[in-house]
């Protein structure tokens, strides 16, 4: 059953307004309370602050005498200029001869129901007697709400009566969790045999209970998510690198060699194809790497002595000196070059004669 509700069983946060110091003498004594000012008119900050005030102005006085005139000097201080402009007004029209706590009380109900109505006091009835207990809300403090609502009915107009101290356990119990209702009926208790203290006993253990139950799930599904986080973390490192690697092996290729675009020795020659006698690109002289250009390299035998020096793929005629050495390597670079314009000559004049044997067949036609 969804019943209004006039006061929240959890108590709204304090706002940014700070308590203010108030102080008054009554005769040669000085007291002093801290309070905040009452700026609304809604009956669930409204009510609160009439009794709360009210009960530190009756702590804070020691002498019966003084609690009185205390009420009615102090009282007006925590208002704001509208409200107590109100207050004034009402105690101006009835008038107030003697300044007794009685009359303060009565004062203060009329002050109360100048602002609510017979209905908030009959939706705070039925608040009672239908009470749930929200899931953020300690026992203890559950109970401590319904006997403060209890106590609002009196200052309330209407007709509503506050709940017996029977009927006030009874909503104590429905207010509870259905779940701990059914443990209590089978643990083999009877409501109306216990004592409110007993029933609030046994509620708080139950309480106690669930607030272990549910620390132990969240920390077995903190351990459970992280034993995730890192299982799937190393699952994403393993097949991460499978890709690198056939990626590195496609570019690698089947025998995961690296190609070199420099063309071999022994390959023709790709500067001069046309010429009748070919040579071979490690012959020819525009190669940069020609063998008659690379640098000689020395082998040691296996007494540690120089032996013959050597050429990378072509044998070389063994010299007893490095004077003779470089003659014999540059008679045979000259050979070579007088043979290559030989070539070139022989290639240069058949070719002249057959361009002009074809220019004076053109002539004749």
């Amino acid at each position: 059953m969804n019943t209004p509700m006039v006061f929240p069983f959890k108590k709204v946060e304090a706002s940014d307004q700070y308590p203010s110091s108030i102080k008054w003498t009554q005769v040669n004594s000085k007291y002093e309370i801290n309070v905040t000012t009452l700026e609304e008119i809604d009956v669930s900050v409204l009510l609160p602050h009439c009794l709360n005030v009210l009960n530190k102005i009756k702590k804070e006085v020691g002498t019966e005498a003084h609690v009185g005139p205390s009420l009615f000097k102090v009282f007006p201080r925590t208002l704001s200029i509208p409200l107590t402009s109100v207050w004034d007004q009402l105690v101006e029209d009835v008038g107030v001869h003697e300044f007794t706590v009685d009359n303060f009380e009565q004062k203060l109900k009329d002050f109360i129901a100048a602002h609510t109505t017979e209905q908030d006091r009959h939706e705070l009835a039925q608040q009672l007697l239908h009470p749930v207990k929200p899931r953020s809300l300690s026992v203890q403090a559950f109970q401590y709400r319904l006997m403060e609502f209890n106590n609002y009915l009196h200052w309330l107009p209407g007709q509503d009566i506050p709940l017996t101290p029977v009927q006030l356990k009874q909503a104590f119990y429905d207010g509870m969790p259905h779940t701990w209702q059914e443990r209590f009926i089978n643990s083999g208790m009877n409501l109306s045999q216990k004592t409110m203290a007993e029933v609030n006993r046994y509620f708080r253990g139950q309480e106690q209970q669930a607030i272990r139950k549910q620390h132990d799930n969240t920390e077995n599904q903190r351990r459970e998510s992280k034993r995730r986080r890192t299982s799937s973390g190393a699952s994403k490192q393993v097949h991460s690198k499978l890709p690198v690697k056939r990626q590195t092996q496609n570019k690698l290729g089947p025998d995961n060699k690296r190609k070199s675009s420099r063309i071999p020795d022994d390959a023709l020659c790709p500067v001069h194809p046309g010429i009748p006698i070919p040579h071979t690109w490690g012959e020819c002289g525009k190669n940069a790497d020609n063998i008659n250009k690379r640098p000689r390299t020395e082998s040691k035998d296996s007494n540690g002595s120089k032996g013959t020096p050597k050429r990378d793929g072509f044998a070389v005629d063994k010299s007893s000196s490095p004077e003779d050495d470089d003659s014999q390597g540059t008679k045979a670079t000259g050979c070579f070059l007088v043979e290559t314009l030989v070539q070139l000559d022989s290639f240069l004049t058949s070719n002249a004669s057959s361009v002009l044997e074809i220019q004076i067949d053109e002539l004749t036609t």
